[in-house]
């Protein structure tokens, strides 16, 4: 009896210890996942960063937007933790130590991983300067006006953004901020709906003014002076613009690399041109990188905006989010 006893005991003892080695074991590879994860993460957003610093001073194929898109990034071997992929690129200013063995591959949006129980690394680069510029908006006098040119805009959405950041004389950080700080704009107002897209895809704080002509789409086109003035000669002008972006695709002779070109486009004459050519560039300068690593299951996300003058002569990436 004294037998049987002891060995129920001991064999509730070891079933406890297999479970909590079990636990340990799978908080230990949990804990594994989430540093390659992360570091990862942070790597291939350096590793794109670096990639367009290393290509600055192409000009003509940054108007082309080269480098623009998805891609799949490998990491090095050897660089299997946070703290080794950390150390592989400056967060703060990208040089030309861009050759670290972090292999990327562009790839189309059908191609996407989506498989979480696989490790994969992807990252999205696009040209944030692309949207509208908040501030440079916020700057003029028909500003309000401006601002409800933006789908989902209202007019007593646009008299809040202007009267707050008028009475604070705060600059917008982010085009969050506007949610934070304005009563107005609401959560769902702010991320749009499946048919509207979000504020954020249409405003950026990113930016030296200007609209990345060849990136930019059919509704921030349409908020531009020269353009949105004129209703129905603008909707005509704006339909042009964006038929020829659209054949760009299959035709690279079709992007703008001078905002002359708008000149070949029906419907820009010379007083739309004179308007419009203070709002646009041929090539991008602020780029946003999104960088997601997964590890079996555990995804980390990484997320910069990496500017690149105009002329290709420097690049600083500045960190915003994960990692």
């Amino acid at each position: 009896m004294v037998t049987l006893w002891i060995t129920s005991v001991l064999s509730i003892l070891l079933g406890v210890v297999v479970i909590e080695v079990h636990s340990l074991f799978r908080g230990t590879s949990y804990e594994r996942d989430m540093a390659s994860s992360a570091g990862w993460a942070q790597g291939a957003g350096h590793r794109l960063a670096a990639e367009l610093h290393r290509h600055r001073g192409d000009t003509d194929d940054r108007a082309r937007r080269s480098g623009l898109g998805f891609w799949l990034v490998y990491p090095p071997l050897d660089v299997g933790d946070e703290a080794a992929a950390k150390q592989v690129y400056t967060p703060s200013v990208i040089t030309g130590s861009y050759a670290a063995p972090w292999d990327c591959t562009p790839i189309a949006v059908d191609d996407r991983p989506t498989d979480t129980g696989l490790i994969w690394i992807e990252v999205e680069v696009s040209a944030e300067d692309r949207k509208l510029p908040l501030e440079q908006v916020l700057k003029q006098t028909d500003g309000e006006m401006l601002l409800q040119q933006v789908p989902n805009m209202t007019a007593p959405l646009a008299a809040a953004i202007c009267h707050e950041r008028e009475i604070t004389r705060t600059p917008y950080s982010c085009v969050e901020d506007v949610l934070n700080r304005v009563d107005l704009m609401t959560p769902e107002r702010y991320r749009g709906t499946a048919d509207i897209p979000g504020f954020d895809q249409l405003l950026t704080t990113y930016s030296d003014g200007r609209v990345y002509l060849n990136g930019a789409s059919r509704d921030v086109l349409g908020a531009l002076p020269g353009l949105y003035e004129d209703s129905q000669k603008g909707y005509e002008t704006v339909d042009n613009i964006v038929a020829r972006l659209a054949k760009a695709g299959g035709d690279s002779s079709q992007f703008f690399l001078h905002i002359e070109e708008l000149q070949q486009v029906q419907g820009v004459d010379p007083e739309t041109l004179k308007r419009v050519t203070p709002w646009l560039k041929t090539v991008p300068e602020y780029y946003r990188i999104a960088a997601r690593a997964n590890v079996r299951g555990v995804l980390s996300t990484y997320e910069g905006v990496l500017h690149v003058d105009a002329k290709g002569a420097k690049s600083l990436f500045v960190w915003l989010a994960g990692g």
